[in-house]
């Protein structure tokens, strides 16, 4: 099953966060509200890959003016409906395809949370370079993906095509996934060029099925 479709079903099956995650509030604490960032005038923020709509919202109550994408119709419906006054600034998207002509504007953050893994090596690079046109000389990015340590990497078979390996997921909607992992922290800076780190790290709890690692990127141009 290929990602949108993956998408569609978990969305209209009742998927999707309704709180910020941790890690995304100490983003913004750390990383946004104490630099210059937060003197700009409703700065813009643009998520790839913003599901429900649900950091968008804590963003739009920081101050910004709030963007998003995903290939899910289902939950840009559900953004849209969860933040009214942007509507028109959440689209839905194919997957793997240019983004950099969705918006008529420069961003001062763009933000990637649990979506660009399921991007192909060669999907990844293009997009990353999309991006990188589509931030300010200034700005700021935040991306994770999704490590070795998580246990959908136990899960995944030989099969490998462009960086994505099949993740099998017999006790889930679809049943299968491809995924793009990191294993390290060195390869995580590489596969994220062209834009330089300025801190990495990672945020890891364990699940009954095991660890849900990820490693997240902060960095600029």
């Amino acid at each position: 099953m290929n990602i949108k479709a993956w998408y569609e079903n978990i969305y209209r099956s009742g998927y999707g966060t309704m709180y910020p995650e941790s890690h995304v509030i100490r983003f913004y604490e750390y990383f946004l509200k104490k630099k210059h960032i937060e003197s700009a005038e409703r700065p813009t923020i643009f998520d790839f890959g913003c599901g429900n709509g649900t950091h968008q919202i804590y963003f739009a109550s920081k101050g910004f003016q709030v963007y998003g994408a995903d290939v899910s119709e289902s939950a840009i419906d559900m953004a849209r409906e969860r933040i009214p006054e942007a509507g028109r600034n959440f689209v839905a998207i194919e997957p793997e395809q240019d983004i950099d002509s969705l918006f008529n504007t420069k961003f001062d953050v763009i933000f990637a949370n649990q979506s660009l893994y399921y991007l192909s090596d060669t999907g990844l690079a293009r997009t990353l370079q999309q991006m990188h046109s589509m931030l300010k000389d200034n700005g700021i990015v935040f991306f994770t993906m999704m490590g070795t340590k998580n246990y959908y990497y136990d899960l995944t078979d030989e099969t490998c095509c462009d960086g994505l390996k099949k993740v099998h997921l017999p006790d889930r909607i679809g049943g299968c996934v491809s995924i793009n992992f990191t294993a390290s922290e060195d390869e995580l800076a590489r596969k994220l060029l062209p834009f330089r780190p300025g801190f990495i790290g990672y945020y890891d709890w364990v699940s009954p099925e095991g660890s849900t690692f990820h490693y997240y990127f902060v960095g600029g141009k």
